[in-house]
C-alpha cells in the first residue's frame, strides 16, 4: 500500500489529490460495509420505541418493524404485515447488491 503513496510523491501528488485519488477508493469497501449495516440496523429499530412509548403521540415514533408488529398482531391483518416484511426485505437485499457493485472496484488490491 505504501508504494502508491510513494508514487504519489515522486509524481508530484499534493496532500489533497493524495487523499482523493488515493485513500478514499482505498476505503470504499469500508463505506460500503457500513452503509449496508448502518441500513440494516436503523430498519431493525424496535424495542426501544415500543418499550418507551407503545407507538407514542400519534404513531410518531412508529418505525418499520414497529408497524408490521402491529399489524400482525394488534390488528391481526397478517397479510398486510407480511407483504410489508417481504418489501423491507426486498429492499435491503437491493440496496445491499447496489452498494457491493458500487464498492466492487475497490476490493482488488
Amino acid at each position: 500500500m505504501q508504494h502508491r503513496y510513494d508514487a504519489a510523491s515522486v509524481g508530484g501528488a499534493g496532500p489533497v489529490q493524495t487523499f482523493l485519488h488515493i485513500t478514499v477508493p482505498n476505503l470504499r469497501v469500508h463505506f460500503v460495509i457500513t452503509a449496508v449495516c448502518g441500513l440494516v440496523q436503523s430498519v431493525k429499530i424496535f424495542g426501544v420505541p415500543y418499550v418507551m412509548t407503545r407507538d407514542g403521540p400519534a404513531g410518531a415514533t412508529e418505525t418499520l418493524y414497529l408497524y408490521v408488529w402491529n399489524a400482525a398482531f394488534k390488528f391481526f391483518e397478517m397479510g398486510q404485515a407480511s407483504a410489508v416484511g417481504y418489501v423491507v426485505a426486498l429492499l435491503i437485499l437491493l440496496f445491499s447488491v447496489l452498494a457491493c457493485a458500487f464498492g466492487r472496484s475497490g476490493w482488488e488490491t
